[in-house]
């Protein structure tokens, strides 16, 4: 796997094949080939035209260049496993998926197996490339197979059956507008009733004042922030 630089420069003298490619860059620009895009080569140092679509003119292109890191990693790994059954990713069926989680998940003829989480992760960027190339007819049916499920709001939606059912949730909590200003009283202030009761002895100075403000102000803007004053210990 190779990443598209942001300066692409040819050199002639240390690869001479390419002396008459010195336009190189405006090349890839027009074939919509951009810095920072995944270029993945098979075993025998091809390229699949239909791949490379996929990876630098489809919603991939657009992904958060972490998340295409991410995506583009667990491709080479089911590509690879694919290649040892002497196929190519177009070629796969269900039942090649169904053996690629139980060998990335469980068998122990895999050293490097991975959890629920990770394995939910490459699953959905299985899913999407998939899901693109039957959306585009390069492909009759997906190899993924679906499932009907609730989802949050109640509606129904399709998700892969080889989902791990026992992965970790995000563990996200918000703090009502109440629950924060508690947080500001008891975290800062050090102090659990109201403010205006707090003893003096406990009364922050100039910094404590700064860094509550700070924080209410960044609460009502919904922006994230971090203080630069360091903790005080006692």
């Amino acid at each position: 796997m190779y990443w598209v630089p942001d300066k692409r420069v040819v050199e002639p003298d240390r690869v001479p094949e390419l002396a008459d490619w010195t336009d190189l860059s405006e090349r890839e620009e027009r074939m919509g080939i951009h810095p920072g895009d995944p270029i993945l080569l098979s075993p025998d140092c091809r390229i699949d035209e239909l791949l490379g679509t996929y990876l630098c003119r489809s919603s991939f292109a657009r992904l958060e260049p972490e998340t295409k890191r991410n995506y583009a990693t667990d491709y080479c790994v089911l590509f690879n496993f694919l290649w040892a059954r002497g196929k190519v990713w177009t070629q796969a069926t269900a039942d090649d998926l169904w053996d690629f989680e139980d060998w990335r998940t469980r068998s122990p003829r895999n050293p490097n197996k991975v959890g629920p989480d990770r394995w939910n992760r490459g699953l959905a960027a299985v899913t999407r490339l998939y899901g693109w190339a039957t959306a585009h007819g390069h492909i009759a049916v997906s190899p993924v197979v679906m499932r009907s499920a609730v989802g949050r709001h109640g509606e129904v939606i399709a998700i892969p059956e080889a989902r791990a059912k026992n992965a970790r949730a995000s563990n996200v909590r918000w703090l009502t507008p109440r629950a924060f200003h508690r947080w500001v009283d008891v975290g800062l202030r050090t102090w659990p009733g109201p403010p205006s009761e707090q003893p003096s002895i406990l009364r922050g100075g100039r910094s404590t004042g700064q860094d509550q403000a700070w924080r209410q102000e960044r609460s009502l803007s919904a922006m994230p922030y971090e203080s630069s004053r360091k903790p005080r210990m006692s």
